[in-house]
């Protein structure tokens, strides 16, 4: 329906069924502008639109992400990777041709012809720069981090302010840096820090003047909390044109320094001097840092340590801190905010002051010394993020400052400032969880692409899993394929945490009815390679090639229980350019049990195993077709080698008996002269079928070369041995072919040799041999018998 919007309105379309194709497209054609859908196969749009963005010959090439999801986190997420536009589905009419138009209004043609490659990049090359570009944004996350980290325990605003612009300039590599402190009460901005080639007093306080235009950057920063890019501002016609231009920059930003919804003050930077261009990592990163900066400059207090008086607990104390004032002798005199609520109890009993120790929370763990190094020397103390726990409510942090009050030569009280801290703790968790998740994911990336062996990678996928989501049951299913080669069904091939007597391993997914599978493809639904539709949860994220999460599987008619209690169940496909290569499957007991957080996290983990799912299958097959007969689908004599030493060191480790049978067709050559070899070929693949009809299966059969086959028999006797080889016999005694009554005995028929170890060849080198020689023996015999070891 997009592309038929597009084309009506007289654009070329091309598209692309994944992330890889959509790289290759981009390539090849060289396109004005770029549309990317969220939930991409392969690689999302998010991860494609940072690759665009870092590639220097499409790095110009104007960005649209479109996406179902409703609400600000899928518009901020798009844009902050790179995008230039963001439009959610269903599209109103119109929107779409409008964007584009924009675009190409704007010259949205800036493909760098000089530094198009001749051809378009590698999967494998598409894979390690999206891996670089992870790593680069971890380690952008981790440098702010640190950066806010030194920010701690500084007891002065003007302290903050200047190691912010420090910060800015030497951790996040900006040319220039102005920051300034925002009045609360009249609005107004004053200067505190201006480092940079061309900034001057009389410059900055020109940006800061509190009458300024209300559309300019400033202003906008302000006024909607956010930052504001000036290259942004420039088609609002509104905004005056010296507005737009700071010290000779073009480019520059503005970002408020926000902490629970009030502006503290305003950073503006740029890299105007050097001329380095500014990428979407530099500027999520000066906002990340803005906003942890932040945190630290609400938990200063107003006042200076030494001159703080009682009568400021008005001005300390907010909706989200409490004051405590105690006098030279340690008496509570005053107090103000929810001190009850922070401290645990009232500090001010009506008619009488009140010890400290009251208190609970201030008599243990170092405060009641702390409180004393501040009334006696002159020390204030910060103890970060204590948690504490309120009734019938969530944990709560709380930043504990102690402060000396009056001059170094007289001091008149301690105050003591509980904030809650709670929200930027938990933004502080949060990011932390996600770094480690970020780390974590990467190095899975990594180990999950350098193993070939599928068992391996479900084991490692499996674990990762349990990992993420410790109380749930976890299953992978892997496709099967019919003799077309398209998929037939999908077994669960692992799981973990189900009860063993639950434990659905080894079943297939059922497939509908051929009518259901009409409808199905009549529809449109039906997932390519798919021979029909899978039924339940697991079928419907087959079809859809999408997460499906199921907040309440007892109100959704088309789930399929496999385990008592099932309350919510998330299913997530594994794709590679359009094709099921497996599918992850999660079952919970508790209702509501996978949020979009969990969601995020398995698709993520099922984009990056699907390639190394495929590789490794590709690998196995490829090694399968190293070790298979291909006229017979029987093992060839690789495999034989490789296996009858492995069976014969079993054999001799525990002291149980082996044997060898060896076949070969009577009268072959005969009847290959006179039929030809593509006759010969269906007489062998006959003998080769009545003969693994005769076997256990625990058996081997081998085509050991021509018209001869080998069969290892693993735990077996002489007798026993004979008595399989017999059978064998009996059963190519009975195979109809063509031209069979050519044959002398007028029917096809074998000669057996059998060998046991240890019981009549006690030097292993010898079984092939013996069982070869006793062979020749049923032949001199007569043919079409076994001869074994007592003479049978």
């Amino acid at each position: 329906m997009l592309r038929s919007a597009l084309e009506a309105s007289g654009y070329s379309v091309v598209t692309a069924a994944d992330g890889f194709e959509a790289v290759s497209r981009a390539f090849e054609q060289r396109p004005r502008a770029i549309l990317l859908d969220l939930q991409l196969h392969s690689i999302d749009g998010l991860r494609l639109c940072r690759y665009f963005r870092n590639d220097p010959s499409l790095c110009g090439v104007p960005i649209l992400v479109l996406s179902a999801s409703r609400g600000r986190s899928a518009r901020k997420r798009s844009l902050r990777a790179g995008a230039d536009a963001f439009l959610e589905l269903p599209l109103l009419p119109g929107a779409l041709e409008a964007v584009i138009s924009g675009f190409a209004g704007n010259g949205g043609t800036a493909v760098a012809e000089d530094l198009m490659p001749s051809a378009p990049p590698s999967r494998e090359t598409v894979l390690e720069t999206l891996e670089s570009l992870f790593e680069r944004r971890t380690c952008a996350l981790e440098e702010v981090w640190d950066l806010a980290e030194d920010l701690s325990g500084l007891s002065s605003k003007r302290e903050i302010f200047r190691r912010i612009a420090t910060g800015v300039l030497t951790g996040l590599g900006y040319d220039r840096v102005m920051v300034a402190d925002r009045d609360e009460a009249t609005g107004e901005l004053s200067l505190e820090v201006a480092l940079g080639p061309g900034l001057g007093p009389s410059t900055s306080r020109a940006v800061l003047a509190a009458d300024g235009p209300s559309g300019s950057p400033v202003a906008k920063a302000i006024s909607e909390k956010r930052l504001v890019r000036s290259m942004e501002l420039r088609e609002e016609k509104e905004v005056a044109e010296d507005q737009l231009s700071w010290a000779g920059s073009l480019d520059f930003i503005d970002v408020p320094l926000l902490a629970r919804n009030r502006v503290l003050g305003l950073v503006r930077c740029d890299r105007w001097p050097s001329g380095r261009p500014l990428s979407p990592q530099d500027i999520e990163s000066l906002d990340f840092y803005a906003r942890l900066a932040s945190a630290h400059l609400a938990s200063v207090a107003v006042s200076p340590p030494g001159v703080l008086d009682p009568s400021a607990g008005t001005m300390l104390a907010s909706g989200h801190s409490a004051l405590i004032v105690l006098d030279e002798n340690m008496r509570i005199v005053r107090s103000s905010g929810p001190v009850e609520e922070l401290f645990g109890r009232g500090g001010v009993d009506g008619s009488r002051a009140a010890s400290w120790e009251s208190i609970p929370m201030l008599s243990r763990e170092g405060r009641p010394e702390a409180i004393r190094r501040a009334l006696r020397e002159g020390e204030d103390w910060l103890e970060k993020a204590v948690p504490i726990s309120l009734a019938g409510q969530r944990r709560v942090f709380i930043d504990l400052r102690f402060l000396p009050l009056g001059s170094p030569g007289r001091r008149s009280g301690v105050a003591i400032v509980a904030e809650d801290v709670t929200h930027e703790q938990e933004l502080a968790e949060d990011l932390q969880r996600k770094n480690d998740e970020l780390e974590l994911v990467a190095g899975i990336g990594r180990e999950l692409n350098s193993i070939l062996n599928v068992d391996q990678i479900l084991r490692k996928l499996s674990q990762v899993l349990a990992r993420f989501f410790p109380d749930v049951y976890v299953s992978i299913l892997l496709p099967t394929e019919d003799e077309c080669q398209r998929i037939s069904g999908l077994e669960v091939e692992f799981t973990s945490g189900y009860p063993v007597r639950t434990n659905p391993k080894g079943l297939t997914l059922r497939v509908s009815s051929s009518s259901e599978e009409d409808e199905a493809q009549a529809s449109g639904e039906a997932a390519a390679g798919m021979s029909a539709r899978p039924q339940g949860i697991v079928g419907a994220a087959v079809m859809r090639g999408e997460a499906v999460n199921i907040a309440d599987v007892t109100q959704e008619a088309s789930y399929v229980e496999n385990i008592s209690g099932t309350k919510s169940e998330l299913c997530v496909p594994m794709m590679v350019r359009n094709r099921i290569v497996g599918v992850i499957d999660l079952q919970s007991e508790t209702p509501s049990r996978f949020d979009e957080n969990a969601v995020r996290q398995v698709r993520t983990l099922a984009n990056m195993a699907a390639p190394a799912l495929e590789n490794a299958t590709l690998h196995e097959k490829v090694q399968q077709m190293a070790l298979t007969d291909e006229l017979t689908g029987l093992k060839n004599l690789r495999y034989f080698e490789s296996r009858l030493d492995e069976e014969l060191d079993r054999a001799v480790r525990y002291n149980y008996p082996f044997s060898l049978i060896v076949l070969d067709i009577d009268d072959f050559k005969n009847y290959n002269d006179s039929f030809g070899h593509p006759m010969g070929n269906v007489i062998i693949g006959a003998v080769a079928g009545a003969i693994r009809n005769a076997l256990r299966e625990t058996d081997i059969l081998v085509r050991f070369g021509g018209d001869e086959f080998v069969c290892i028999l693993p735990l077996t006797g002489a007798k026993e041995a004979a008595e399989i080889g017999e059978r064998a016999r009996k059963r190519v005694e009975g195979t109809s072919a063509p031209h069979v009554s050519e044959l002398p005995s007028g029917r096809v028929t074998v000669s057996v040799g059998v060998a046991t170890f240890p019981s009549d060849v006690s030097d292993r080198d010898q079984l092939l041999q013996t069982a070869d020689e006793r062979m020749y023996e049923a032949k001199k015999a007569g043919k079409n018998r076994v001869c074994s070891g007592s003479g049978a």
